[in-house]
């Protein structure tokens, strides 16, 4: 099985991965010259209990979405905040 990304609507997208394991992240569709989807990688969630992952699976994951959206011409900024500052 693929990975794949569902975008969810004007906010919010779902990833799955190889092994069929959802998360849902906060994101937007947005109009820049940079970019026009803005994607907050410190809201991933797992759909499965609804927590985030440690740090290296949100680094995975945030590849993993950004190389999906390019593949499908979007072109995505991720943002973060809190993702240094954490002790997942």
């Amino acid at each position: 099985m693929e990975d794949y990304i569902v975008l969810k609507g004007r906010c919010g997208l779902e990833y799955y991965d190889q092994n069929g394991q959802g998360y849902f992240i906060d994101s937007e569709l947005y109009i820049d010259d940079e970019y026009d989807y803005a994607i907050y990688i410190d809201s991933i969630v797992s759909l499965h209990n609804h927590l985030p992952p440690d740090n290296i699976k949100i680094l995975q994951i945030a590849s993993r979405v950004l190389y999906l959206c390019k593949e499908r011409k979007m072109n995505p900024k991720i943002f973060y905040d809190n993702l240094q500052n954490t002790n997942r």
